[in-house]
C-alpha cells in the first residue's frame, strides 16, 4: 500500500520534461514478459487531485510503464503520460526528477515518488 504524504509545491525544478500529444491518445506498448521489480515501490508525494482515483490511476499507469521500459526513464515518462491520457483525456505533462513544482496554470498536479532501494525519483504529472 502506498504511503500518502502532502507536500506543498513550490518551484519548477526538473531534469526531464515532456508534453503528451493530444493527437493520438493510444499507445503501442512492446510485448513484455517482464514482471514488476519487487525492489521498486511507488508513493504519492503530493497531490491536489479532486478525487483519490486520480492518484490511484497515476500509480497504476506509472507501474505499467516501468514494466514495459524498466531501463529507460525517458520511455517510462512518455508511456506514463500516454497511459494516463487514456484514462483522463486532457493535456498531461510529465516531469521526472523534480523536487518541487509550481505551475499556476495547472489544475491537477500529482507527484509520485519511485523508490528503488535508497534512490527516490519524484515524477510529476500535471495538466
Amino acid at each position: 500500500m502506498a504511503n500518502f504524504q502532502i507536500v506543498f509545491l513550490v518551484a519548477i525544478v526538473s531534469s526531464v520534461y515532456t508534453q503528451i500529444s493530444t493527437d493520438n491518445p493510444t499507445t503501442d506498448l512492446p510485448e513484455t514478459t517482464t514482471t514488476p521489480n519487487p525492489g521498486r515501490s511507488f508513493s504519492i508525494r503530493s497531490s491536489n487531485a479532486p478525487d483519490p482515483q486520480y492518484e490511484w490511476d497515476a500509480v497504476q499507469c506509472l507501474s505499467e510503464a516501468y514494466v514495459h521500459f524498466p531501463g529507460s526513464l525517458d520511455s517510462v515518462i512518455v508511456t506514463f503520460g500516454q497511459l494516463y491520457k487514456l484514462k483522463y483525456r486532457q493535456n498531461w505533462y510529465v516531469s521526472a526528477g523534480c523536487n518541487s513544482v509550481y505551475n499556476p496554470k495547472s489544475r491537477i498536479t500529482i507527484v509520485v515518488n519511485v523508490n528503488e532501494g535508497l534512490d527516490v525519483t519524484p515524477i510529476c504529472l500535471f495538466n
